[in-house]
């Protein structure tokens, strides 16, 4: 079959990049990928308004659809969302592009240094960017030019924690938010700071950029949960980081946001004489920010669980999701097709079985009643042998 040429005589469009179509597109929920792409289309043109609710109209999705695709897509590292704190709405909304971080520059040196990467070499991606910037000539001028990132990674992945040595410790303790911060962490894990826990609250501060009264905030939340171990504030601190947390504030929506999310999990799972493990609130995290399900779909994912193990178990509820995943299932009205299928599949798959069942029973059957029978005269064998006797 030959190849398709594909033309375009439309100048009234916009540029969507190629690493995006490439490396994000393929993994993201079809329905994601439609308002990221209307997100290019309304900053293509100042005239169109957008908002959360005209966004879920467009799309006959629900808000919290909506809000749920912003921000797989803040993680992905395509945009940033801003908030209006005293009123906890979202404001705006920013493509970003190489000229707006350094991160995507940091990710492509990575990558081009990276012998696993699964791009083929720095030159194809060099190749890419020019052909990106000579169309980008002809284009508006108000069309934005998104370079994407290559590969998703976390905070922890592009900002590794450092080893400071003792002479840089000493010199952090000298400035004076450091050292006051450093007192009161001492408070409140009710210790003198290790070298290596005083090196993950400095880590915070430098690599993660938080300010004073966020890590304060952070400690003081983990130890309220009975977590005074640095290894589990250190989890809970790179987790906020991916979440774009910056503020107490919203430390506090996110964690309100967790929170009910763990409360309906174990809820579903009928857990109340325990706290959830760090393993299983990992499961839960993925099922919300990796998977981007609604609580309804989790809390199915659950009350099937039950049903075929009678306990609690997360991996088992993990597997149904991952196949949800697979399934592009968004809704949990999706899910009635989907088990239609499966009765479907699985009484056809019965029926195959009962007909060869039969089949082989009939078989037998037919070959001991084909089988011919023989005419004994036994009053003759009987006369037979008693003169043979005789």
């Amino acid at each position: 079959m030959k190849s398709l040429i594909l033309n375009n005589n439309n100048s009234n469009s916009i540029i969507v990049s190629n690493l995006f179509l490439d490396n994000f597109m393929p993994n993201a929920n079809g329905e994601f990928v439609k308002i990221y792409l209307y997100l290019i289309r309304c900053i293509s043109d100042p005239s169109m308004q957008i908002s959360i609710s005209l966004l879920a109209d467009k799309f006959n999705h629900t808000e919290n659809d909506v809000i749920r695709a912003l921000r797989y897509w803040e993680k992905s590292g395509l945009i940033s969302l801003l908030y209006d704190t005293s009123k906890k709405e979202l404001v705006s909304i920013t493509l970003l592009s190489s000229d707006d971080t350094n991160y995507m520059k940091e990710l492509s040196d990575k990558n081009s240094n990276n012998k696993n990467s699964n791009i083929d070499n720095t030159a194809d991606i060099n190749s890419t960017s020019n052909n990106s910037n000579t169309t980008n000539h002809t284009a508006r001028q108000d069309v934005p030019n998104i370079d994407v990132p290559i590969i998703i990674e976390s905070i922890a992945e592009r900002k590794p924690k450092p080893s400071y040595t003792s002479s840089q410790l000493k010199q952090f303790c000298e400035k004076d938010d450091l050292s006051q911060l450093l007192y009161i962490a001492q408070k409140y894990l009710g210790k003198t700071l290790t070298s290596t826990e005083t090196n993950s609250i400095i880590y915070f501060y430098e690599a993660l950029k938080f300010p004073s009264d966020l890590i304060e905030y952070l400690i003081e939340y983990c130890v309220s949960k009975e977590h005074k171990s640095m290894r589990y504030i250190e989890k809970v601190a790179i987790s906020w980081a991916d979440a774009g947390i910056e503020s107490i504030s919203q430390a506090k929506k996110e964690i309100t946001f967790h929170n009910n999310n763990i409360y309906s999990v174990m809820k579903a799972f009928g857990i109340s004489n325990r706290n959830l493990g760090i393993r299983e609130q990992e499961f839960i995290s993925k099922w919300n920010d990796v998977y981007c399900f609604d609580s309804e779909i989790i809390i199915e994912a659950c009350n099937r669980t039950i049903q075929v193990t009678h306990q609690p178990s997360f991996e088992y509820a993990d597997s149904i999701l991952s196949k949800w995943k697979e399934k592009n299932i968004t809704r949990l009205s999706e899910l009635k097709s989907l088990d239609e299928q499966y009765v479907q599949s699985k009484n056809t798959k019965e029926r195959i079985l009962t007909q060869k069942t039969t089949g082989s029973s009939n078989s037998s059957s037919n070959k001991f009643n084909n089988f011919t029978q023989r005419d004994y005269n036994f009053d003759e064998l009987e006369k037979q042998l008693i003169g043979n006797n005789s």
